[in-house]
């Protein structure tokens, strides 16, 4: 629902950097990188290098924002926001290097070109707006986890006093 609201994708990575979820309202030109090994494997290693809290360009130039999930003191997770961009003039002209990216990924380049279209521009407002919208789903999902704990133990607890 965050991705899909904010016309971008999400990941979530387990504390290992291993995505636990698929990539949600991905884009098209980030599809058509995902369906190659080469694109996945660079995917995979921008979104583990995503630093919580910053904005880093990925290997296709678009950006990356991660928010760690903290369940009882322990990092558990990492949600992180994808493709998008940052204005003309604020941020890398990713568009001029999609050329050899196909080149790169064995992609038609026409495709890959046609498919730039389907990235979302965010102005600065709504950069900022994103960080703290990325940092709630990310406690969210601790608060989640953190009741999903508590609800085991409770459920273990039962299950003990029961076998007396």
């Amino acid at each position: 629902i965050f991705a899909e609201a904010l016309r971008l994708a999400a990941v979530t990575l387990d504390a290992r950097g291993v995505p636990l979820t698929p990539v949600s309202h991905c884009s098209a030109l980030c599809t058509l990188i995902l369906a190659t090994d080469e694109g996945r494997r660079r995917c995979l290693a921008s979104w583990q290098g995503a630093r919580p809290g910053e904005f880093r360009p990925c290997h296709a130039g678009l950006l990356t924002l991660s928010a760690p999930v903290w369940v009882e003191g322990q990092q558990v997770a990492t949600v992180v926001a994808c493709q998008f961009a940052a204005p003309a003039g604020e941020g890398e002209a990713w568009q001029a290097h999609l050329a050899d990216l196909a080149h790169q990924l064995g992609l038609d380049e026409g495709a890959l070109l046609g498919a730039a279209g389907s990235i979302r521009t965010m102005p600065g407002e709504d950069l900022q707006r994103l960080t703290k919208l990325l940092h709630l789903v990310a406690q969210t999902f601790g608060e989640i986890g953190e009741e999903r704990r508590n609800l085991i133990a409770r459920l273990r607890q039962i299950a003990a006093i029961s076998q007396i």
